[in-house]
């Protein structure tokens, strides 16, 4: 959306405080200022809306008229004394305001018309980019996308209006599927594209975070550790991302998540917490590690 504003040179101020307006609500705008009433403007095409906000001469109205009647763009006027200069039989092509609030909340509105339509075309385009793929826009296209660490068809996804927090049919979200892949950078544009960074996989009861764990993926751990992700959380057996790295031995991760503040003393279903099992395996650096916390 992108407003022009046509006033006289003299009465500028007009347009400045409708720009000010304009820009916190984050439509574009130009301003058109004109020394007389005669005609001086010829190429509108670019704008959504125009605004007059002074009272022009006859050859500014009838040129405004005829525009409107060729592309039936909005042309509003704003101003009790702006209103009555334009001829009755001009009236159809332009809409009144008499109050600021009154424009104000119908450019509102016109914005938030327009912003639903652009997002409508951009998903329809995305999903037309999926198409010419060969890639069915449909949540299990998308969560084999995610398993197969396609960021641009994953990207288009998003762009046509998908959620980044989509599950498959065992309930294991799309972040938790790139965290047990190993995709990096999937995990890294879901985030990026909102997901929760602790939705719990149906399958497991646990996070993302458990999952990079698991597979021993240290830039996964890190990434979603940064993001927010609970270093705490308990999968269905009671096992927490500390109590599975220390039983693998992976030293440089157990640093990690209990630099993050990973409980020591969370114990799984057998009894056992991380701490005991270091003691159990006499892993002295990971014992070490835990004195020193």
């Amino acid at each position: 959306m992108k407003v022009l504003l046509i006033c006289l040179e003299e009465e500028k101020d007009k347009a400045s405080n409708l720009v000010s307006f304009l820009e916190e609500t984050g439509i574009s705008s130009e301003t058109h200022l004109i020394k007389n009433k005669d005609v001086g403007l010829r190429d509108l095409i670019n704008f959504s809306h125009v605004a007059i906000l002074s009272a022009l001469g006859p050859g500014w109205i009838d040129f405004l008229a005829g525009f409107f009647c060729g592309s039936h763009t909005p042309i509003f006027v704003f101003g009790e004394e702006i209103v009555e200069s334009i001829p009755d039989v001009f009236a159809f092509c332009f809409k009144f305001f008499f109050t600021e609030a009154h424009l104000h909340d119908y450019l509102t509105s016109e914005y938030e018309t327009f912003k639903k339509n652009e997002a409508a075309e951009e998903s329809n385009q995305a999903r037309q980019a999926l198409l010419d793929k060969g890639i069915p826009t449909t949540d299990d296209s998308l969560i084999q996308c995610v398993a197969e660490d396609k960021t641009k068809e994953i990207t288009l996804f998003f762009a046509a209006g998908f959620s980044p927090d989509t599950k498959d049919k065992k309930g294991i979200p799309l972040i938790c599927i790139a965290a047990r892949n190993g995709h990096l950078s999937t995990l890294k544009l879901l985030l990026h594209s909102g997901a929760q960074v602790n939705l719990i996989a149906e399958d497991r009861g646990s996070n993302a975070l458990f999952d990079g764990a698991l597979i021993r993926n240290k830039d996964i751990v890190k990434t979603l550790i940064e993001a927010g992700a609970d270093v705490n959380i308990q999968s269905k057996d009671g096992q927490t991302a500390l109590i599975v790295v220390v039983g693998a031995g992976d030293e440089g991760i157990v640093e990690i998540l209990v630099k993050a503040g990973a409980d020591l003393d969370i114990k799984d279903a057998l009894g056992v917490s991380a701490r005991k099992y270091a003691t159990i395996f006499n892993n002295k650096n990971m014992l070490a590690m835990f004195e020193a916390k």
